[in-house]
């Protein structure tokens, strides 16, 4: 049997009675719109039609090789049940426990430590609880700052510390995020609800425990991913240790949920060493899982190589304009779940501009942010993902509610699912576009690049 199945999760008679205010469908507007029950209609070039409808079907290498996810329930063509909001994952030694990772996180990536802890806040209140940190992003402390306000409080502790500089109108919308999410029935044998004495139990109660067991069922609460720096790799056990213990220092916690090289750029020595004290590290309860990112199907063979267990999540800059079909292929042939890293840059000057114009307009036309476009992309796919926003402005703020599980997901908005023509326009968008050519830096440096057809997954 496939040891990543997908959980069914149902809906809650109060579902319909809920959403019908609608949710915000544009980043610029920040307005209501009203649930619609006419999909929105996308018009396709004369050449993409024949593209599509002229040989039946697309070439391989055009095409995004679906994840392979049992009970998937979207299935990319835009009908069904809404994907469900966790992927069910055993460690690959077969006798850890099952691991239940939130679909949809939220990444730190370029976030700045001044503005760190008001995106986890507004993260949380949203209802995020997956979320991607890394030694390279330089903001743990300030993730921290906020974490701490949740774990002696909960959301009404994040909430009241919000309400300070946030509008009630933003504030509304993450409220409403995250009780769309809540609707959803959370699976009873995940991480965030094995220790529970029901599904009923509230967080947020400051009368139903203690205040330490209320902190320690928070904590069960949230999936913390970790990535250590291509630095903090090493031969030597002790040091690898080391730099975990540092990061559970200073997020005050005695587990990471899942900790993952960040990239391969180093030697495969180090690599294989690092990766094996990760391993010894699971075994000692420090680490939940262990992961890799940026990994092409190199250095994965490698691990298969060596007779270790393979991760269980590869983490890659993937899109629907660099689709990685060899190493999603690998992926899903060893059962390694694919989750998308931080989309970032791909609207700027060095990114796709013209693939990026159709998914501007199918966006405008579904009326959904080009964001969420990605996020059910990428949900339609079988895969994880962790958007990412800052929150200088108002309309960054927004994003964070917006791309959530809850914003992209459980809104009783038929527009917001991409229909089989949809996902298959979007599947012509691949042009294997390099990090090099995009510009992008997430577990590498300047010097690691050596021109635009540069890409961590090539590198070794």
């Amino acid at each position: 049997m496939d040891r990543r199945t997908a959980l069914v999760v149902t809906t809650t008679a109060t579902r319909t009675a809920a959403t019908t205010a609608g949710f915000v469908g544009t980043l610029a507007s920040s307005v209501l719109l009203s649930t619609s029950t006419t999909p929105a209609v996308v018009t396709l070039a004369p050449s993409t039609q024949e593209q599509i409808q002229g040989q039946g079907q697309l070439s391989q290498e055009n095409v995004g090789i679906v994840h392979r996810v049992d009970n998937r329930n979207d299935g990319g063509d835009g009908g069904g049940d809404p994907p469900s909001s966790f992927l069910e994952l055993n460690n690959q030694d077969g006798t850890s426990p099952i691991v239940s990772i939130p679909r949809v996180g939220y990444s730190l990536f370029k976030t700045s430590p001044e503005q760190t802890e008001r995106c986890t806040l507004l993260a949380l209140l949203s209802g995020v609880v997956h979320f991607d940190l890394a030694t390279q992003y330089n903001n743990t402390e300030q993730v921290n700052t906020a974490l701490q306000k949740y774990w002696h409080g909960g959301r009404h502790n994040v909430r009241r510390h919000l309400q300070q500089r946030e509008t009630p109108g933003l504030l509304a919308v993450m409220e409403q995020t995250y009780q769309r999410q809540q609707q959803q029935q959370r699976p009873m044998n995940s991480p965030f609800y094995r220790f529970l004495p029901n599904s009923n139990y509230n967080c947020d109660d400051p009368i139903s425990l203690q205040k330490g067991k209320n902190r320690n069922r928070r904590r069960k609460e949230l999936f913390l991913s970790y990535k250590i720096s291509n630095e903090e790799q090493s031969t030597d056990p002790g040091r690898v240790e080391r730099a975990i213990r540092r990061v559970l220092d200073a997020l005050q916690i005695d587990y990471l949920d899942m900790v993952s090289i960040h990239s391969p750029l180093t030697d495969a020595n180090t690599r294989l060493e690092t990766y094996r004290t990760l391993l010894e590290l699971q075994q000692q309860g420090m680490i939940r899982t262990v992961g890799v990112c940026n990994y092409g199907c190199t250095p994965l063979q490698e691990i298969e190589r060596a007779g270790l267990s393979l991760p269980v999540v590869n983490q890659i800059e993937l899109s629907p304009f660099n689709t990685h079909s060899d190493v999603v292929q690998y992926c899903n042939d060893h059962d390694i779940a694919v989750c998308c890293a931080p989309w970032s840059r791909l609207s700027s000057i060095d990114g796709p501009t013209q693939q990026w114009d159709v998914l501007s307009k199918l966006a405008q036309q579904k009326q959904m942010t080009k964001a969420q476009v990605l996020v059910r992309w990428a949900l339609q796919k079988g895969y994880l993902c962790v958007p990412r926003s800052a929150s200088a402005s108002k309309v960054e703020r927004m994003a964070i509610a917006e791309n959530s599980y809850g914003g992209v997901v459980v809104n009783n908005r038929p527009t917001f699912r991409l229909t089989t023509t949809e996902m298959r326009l979007l599947d012509t968008l691949n042009v294997n576009y390099k990090a090099g050519k995009l510009g992008r830096k997430d577990g590498w440096t300047d010097s690691d690049v050596t021109g635009p057809e540069w890409d961590p997954t090539d590198a070794v």
